[in-house]
């Protein structure tokens, strides 16, 4: 028996990362477009025309995924960290053949500030339990970025790419992993400068409704 996270309930491990009950209370995302992860019917594909061949998100960014993500990002909690690695493994529907999987690096700095990097954290304990390849190295943040609260996403999108791509291989299609996708933009300036011939997938925690949530790596 495991106390939920949650309600602190016992319950079987069996019935998921937490109880049968808070389980339903999470937020699960309504049908969404497949190619950039956004609810059908509100917005207009943000990856459309990209090189991504899909994305899938797990939940809608609302309590109480918002909460475990910021307290994996804010203060390195792990047993959210945890709780949120089980739900999005719970939640996964198709893996891509041969796929490695490449999370949204920090920059050097914000990585020596904070001491981690959460998604490279979250993609790390993911791949191990999907027994997916993982690997930290391929893409970097060379150029630091400041954040971006009072950016709209025109001034987001006028940006150049701050990510390098160390590793030209492109025998295997990637997973980019995000914990958060607002915009869109971040994944798309990985994209961007990706190898052309690189089949690329995106997977992310949770996807917002509208663009009002912003952080940075």
């Amino acid at each position: 028996m495991f106390s939920c996270q949650f309600c602190k309930r016992l319950y079987r491990a069996l019935e998921g990362p937490c109880c049968r009950h808070c389980w339903h209370a999470l937020p699960l995302p309504i049908k969404r477009c497949t190619q950039c992860g956004h609810a059908l019917g509100e917005h207009r594909c943000c990856f459309k025309s990209s090189r991504i061949i899909s994305c899938a998100t797990a939940f809608n960014f609302e309590e109480p995924i918002r909460g475990l993500i910021h307290s994996l990002k804010r203060h390195l909690d792990t047993a959210s960290g945890e709780l949120l690695c089980r739900a999005f493994v719970d939640r996964v529907q198709q893996i891509p053949d041969n796929a490695v999987l490449v999370a949204v690096p920090s920059h050097p700095l914000r990585r020596l500030i904070r001491g981690y990097c959460p998604t490279q954290w979250l993609a790390e304990n993911i791949a191990k339990k999907l027994a997916l390849p993982y690997t930290n190295g391929r893409v970097k943040k060379i150029r630091y970025t400041k954040s971006q609260k009072r950016l709209t996403q025109i001034e987001r999108q006028v940006q150049t790419s701050p990510f390098k791509w160390v590793s030209t291989d492109t025998s295997r299609p990637v997973i980019l992993f995000d914990d958060v996708i607002t915009s869109g933009q971040t994944i798309l300036n990985m994209v961007q400068s990706a190898p052309n011939d690189l089949q690329i997938y995106v997977w992310a925690i949770a996807r917002t409704s509208e663009y009002r949530y912003t952080d940075t790596h």
